[in-house]
């Protein structure tokens, strides 16, 4: 049987482990939400009349954060334990 302290020590771990995948879903969930606003928002602009070549920077930033977003979302379930 584990000493007292060695539980505790557990105890705090599993509730950091926790609360550290919260978070990371969190973020992620986040960047989701903002990239699809983006995306809308660079529709938006091309019904409305703006080129491509206008919105080339920002479609270029729309597709690094998506990229971004998949990257933490595969390190978050290639490190995250099956339960």
């Amino acid at each position: 049987m584990p000493s007292p302290n060695i539980a505790q020590w557990l105890t705090e771990l599993e509730a950091a482990v926790t609360r550290n995948k919260e978070v990371d879903q969190s973020a992620i969930a986040l960047l989701n939400g903002f990239s699809a606003r983006l995306a809308k928002a660079i529709s938006d602009a091309l019904a409305a009349g703006a080129s491509e070549a206008e919105l080339a920077s920002l479609q270029t930033f729309a597709n690094d954060v998506k990229g971004s977003t998949t990257e933490l979302a595969s390190a978050v379930e290639a490190n995250t334990p099956a339960a």
